[in-house]
């Protein structure tokens, strides 16, 4: 690299961290104080002055034993990049960094597991960091990431293309790594070999990493980052098929340790990053293996998270949030923690990046995800779901303005009676010109096929804006629908109104289906009729399907509030009249 590339790097910016680290690596390494470090480090910028920051020069060899110095020097761009606002990182991130360093440099481990919340950065500094490093000095030749989606996979290959094309500091001190144009070296989508002859690959996890082989070396890393999804996790068959699929890959894919007087030189590495989704899911499997260690952090650095959101000022804040007459209510509760943000902090994991408003926020909309997503709790799954339920009268519902208004309907088979699913679930439900959504009516019942058909008719009539029928495919496979069009047909008042059909089977997993509500319910952007009180019982009792006693209703809901949006609107604005006007 050229004189003048060299001297691009000679900062006082660049010599300043290069002196941190250096004093940081000489106190590691000899364990001696401060003072000695730092006229030590002195004495070795002042004797190598002219090679800080050239070829294999001081720079380099200090990111070869130091990994935070590497990413914070030659990875500038995505770790300390204060031109940009890039936030400061956290003790946890210096914490991965440190472990990296055992596994790849010191070999005091082969096994090493994070779980952490979303938002951490586990991708960037736990898989792109260790990868880019581990490369740029040749400590790993064939290196495998593995993530639950190829996208993903393919989105990591260009991370790492982007992080070593065109970097000034990497190639003035290594040379040039990677060159995309060189077709004597493959760079592709998924696989990036570097001019030191190393290979890094990105796979989906449902692909196999046995028998993976880079000329005759098999794979010394493996990185499994988001390594499983929703539908990995969501039936004990699912749960194993994942489980059995990672022994089996691993014993044939990982290279074999390699030993010199006794010790261990080299090794195959695996690191899993994730977050945990159940508490027989992949990663909690793993975390159970004595072969493997783990960081398990928590997002909210308190003992108690419902009690600090439930208590003292937060309980105030709560409060005004969900003061449901109020239409100002966010930007109030908002306004109440800026006047008292100093009392209302908490510690965070990542405190010059996370916001404490908004992972509050982020609780009240969904507690039981949030003690899975950011704490790592999830115990929490059998809590109930809907803390916050609003409702409005009847009268003032219908004083509203409304778009579209649709029927929802979960039948429930006769021959179902005594087992958990056996109501019969209906929605009346409109979306206003407000954006939120109204349950006119909600309703379950325990009756038989000829009353579903009748309180069906009865509905149409009492709501004369409906314009969509749905009704759950699963239990009569269409013959009700038959059944009801037939009996429109024949009814005098109903024969006159069109209405648009939707029966559909239900395939995607119910407490997914479920979940998707339980922020909108909480923050008050769907709202109930206060008389429809078993049916609202339903929805505040329930707390995942595996716990709850019924979960007809949060279904019925569940559906509505996807379909509703997925009506196009025909004709402009509806607007309801009192229909006692006309005798309804």
């Amino acid at each position: 690299m050229s004189i003048e590339a060299v001297n691009q790097l000679n900062t006082s910016e660049n010599r300043k961290l290069l002196y941190t680290y250096l004093v940081k690596q000489t106190i590691k390494e000899q364990n001696v104080p401060l003072n000695i470090a730092q006229k030590f480090a002195e004495h070795v910028i002042r004797k190598r002055d002219k090679e800080l920051f050239t070829y294999h020069g001081l720079a380099w060899e200090l990111g070869s034993k130091n990994l935070e110095y590497f990413c914070m020097f030659f990875l500038k761009d995505i770790f300390n990049n204060k031109e940009e606002g890039t936030a400061e990182i956290a003790p946890i991130h210096k914490e991965i960094w440190t472990d990296i360093e055992d596994v790849i440099l010191h070999n005091k481990h082969s096994k090493q597991g994070y779980i952490l919340p979303r938002s951490t950065g586990k991708s960037a500094f736990g898989n792109l960091a260790t990868v880019t490093w581990s490369h740029a000095y040749g400590y790993k030749k064939y290196s495998l990431v593995c993530s639950s989606i190829g996208s993903t996979a393919e989105k990591f290959v260009k991370q790492v293309k982007d992080a070593l094309v065109d970097n000034l500091r990497i190639e003035t001190c290594f040379g040039k790594l990677l060159d995309p144009n060189n077709k004597k070296f493959i760079c592709n989508s998924n696989q990036l070999e570097l001019m030191n002859r190393s290979m890094i690959e990105s796979i989906s996890s449902t692909s196999s990493m046995r028998g993976r082989k880079y000329g005759n070396i098999r794979v010394e890393l493996a990185v499994l980052d988001d390594y499983q999804d929703e539908n990995d996790v969501t039936t004990h068959e699912a749960r194993e098929k994942k489980w059995k699929r990672f022994v089996d890959d691993v014993s044939y894919a990982m290279q074999k340790p390699q030993y010199k007087d006794g010790k261990i030189v080299r090794q195959g590495a695996l690191l899993a990053l994730g977050t945990l989704q159940h508490s027989e899911d992949f990663y909690a499997r793993l975390m159970k293996l004595p072969t493997w260690k783990f960081r398990h952090e928590k997002g909210v650095l308190v003992d108690d998270i419902d009690e600090l959101f439930n208590e003292g000022k937060w309980l105030e804040f709560k409060k005004i949030l969900f003061k449901k007459d109020n239409e100002h209510r966010l930007e109030d509760a908002k306004e109440f923690y800026y006047q008292n943000e100093e009392e209302m902090k908490f510690p965070v994991l990542w405190d010059s990046y996370w916001n404490c408003l908004d992972m509050a926020l982020d609780y009240y909309s969904d507690p039981v995800s949030f003690h899975q997503e950011v704490q790592g709790n999830v115990n929490s799954k059998a809590q109930k779901r809907f803390t916050t339920i609003i409702t409005e009268s009847a009268e003032t519902i219908e004083s509203h303005e409304f778009l579209k208004t649709m029927l929802c309907i979960d039948p429930a088979g006769t021959r179902n009676k005594g087992k958990k699913k056996d109501f019969y679930a209906f929605a009346v439900g409109s979306k206003s010109d407000m954006n939120i959504k109204y349950i006119r009516k909600g309703e379950v019942f325990r009756f038989e096929y000829e009353d579903y058909m009748k309180h069906t008719l009865k509905l149409l009539k009492h709501y004369p804006d409906i314009s969509h029928i749905y009704v759950e495919k699963n239990t009569y496979s269409g013959a009700d629908v038959i059944n009801l069009q037939e009996l429109i047909k024949k009814d005098k008042e109903l024969n006159k109104r069109s209405f648009e059909w939707l029966n559909h089977a239900q395939t995607k997993n119910k407490d997914d289906r479920i979940n998707t509500i339980v922020a909108d319910v909480n923050m008050g952007r769907i709202v109930f009729n206060e008389e429809d009180e078993e049916a609202i019982e339903q929805l505040s009792e329930f707390a995942g399907c595996d716990f709850s006693a019924h979960d007809d209703f949060p279904d019925i809901v569940a559906e509505f509030s996807k379909r509703i949006d997925e009506i196009n609107l025909k004709n402009k604005r509806i607007k309801t009249f009192d229909r006692r006007v006309i005798g309804i």
